[in-house]
């Protein structure tokens, strides 16, 4: 079945304007062209250059990304019909909030962003016509869901919906026995927590954080060790533990926060479980439509590699 994709970023739409220029005169080994930069990635000095990570993104995903952006065509085609139109202020709002204002200005150097923003606008319009759509045809099939099926989804996913018992932590830890019951020490005659985990934690993504780690699950952190995690849930907010030794280092641990367990009731997420049962089952008659789409519309493919790679005609997923 067909489903809805989002945005997938700069990167995949701006491919085919990419290749577009790359395409546009012979190759040569003597001059590579260079759009942004020409080495993407360096390994022990090794260059992935910018030429091979664009050919290899069009021999391997450029038929997708062609299909892709041509359903976005298609289906924003259909606007109108929906009274739906496209805005531009939604792609440069995704680029904005993804890019820098730095990394935008380069882009610019290469791509034309206003055609880059406008696709991403399209892909909006375009899921949003499909979601418009679906709705259609909920009405027009007299599409409904019992109390019954809701109740059965819902007591099959509820723990999607269950959020465990969590705690905000930080911590010092330390390689040494004598470092750590320095620190306890410190901590006991009422230096602040984050003041001695900058001086004495070795754990160097959090001592320069005050030695704050993050959310942790209660049951659920791969990796933490049980006594850590005992320690944490067994203390009230703000305090900390002694010092905990275990898998050869030692640590403070502090309960910044503590979240409980929170299970929704079923009238909380029960018009949510309706939705998504009403646009399962609309599913199938949707993706009809839109293989119909295909089916009716004029395509020509013209960007002479990918006809060469591709091999097949083009057809949408599930076509």
């Amino acid at each position: 079945m067909r489903t809805a994709k989002t945005p997938k970023g700069l990167w995949i739409l701006a491919m085919v304007l990419i290749l577009g220029v790359l395409l546009g005169s012979t190759v040569t080994y003597a001059a590579a062209k260079v759009l942004i930069n020409p080495v993407v990635v360096k390994i022990n000095g090794e260059d992935i250059t910018e030429t091979e990570f664009l050919y290899f993104l069009l021999g391997k995903y450029g038929d997708d990304i062609a299909e892709e952006l041509t359903e976005h065509v298609l289906l924003a085609q259909q606007a109108d019909q929906f009274g739906l139109t496209a805005n531009r202020q939604d792609g440069l709002d995704y680029m904005n909030s993804r890019y820098s204002e730095e990394k935008l200005a380069t882009m610019q150097e290469a791509f034309d962003l206003d055609i880059i923003a406008d696709s991403l606008a399209r892909e909006v319009l375009a899921l949003n016509v499909l979601s418009a759509k679906s709705d259609a045809l909920i009405e027009e099939l007299n599409i409904s869901v019992s109390d019954e099926e809701i109740t059965k989804v819902f007591l099959d996913v509820v723990d999607n919906y269950t959020t465990p018992e969590a705690a905000h932590i930080a911590w010092v830890m330390t390689t040494e026995q004598k470092t750590i019951d320095e620190a306890k020490k410190k901590l006991d005659e009422g230096t602040d927590f984050a003041e001695v985990a900058r001086e004495y934690s070795e754990d160097e993504s959090s001592a320069d954080d005050g030695g704050e780690v993050g959310i942790i699950a209660k049951g659920e952190t791969v990796g933490l060790p049980s006594e850590i995690e005992d320690a944490v849930f067994s203390q009230e907010e703000g305090i900390y533990s002694d010092v905990i030794s275990t898998g050869g280092k030692f640590f403070v641990v502090k309960t910044l926060k503590i979240y409980p367990r929170t299970e929704p009731k079923f009238e909380e997420v029960k018009d949510e479980i309706k939705e998504r049962i009403l646009a399962q089952k609309a599913g199938e008659p949707l993706n009809i439509w839109v293989l119909s789409l295909f089916e009716d519309a004029e395509i020509e493919v013209l960007y002479p590699i990918y006809q060469e790679m591709a091999g097949d005609e083009m057809t949408p997923e599930g076509g």
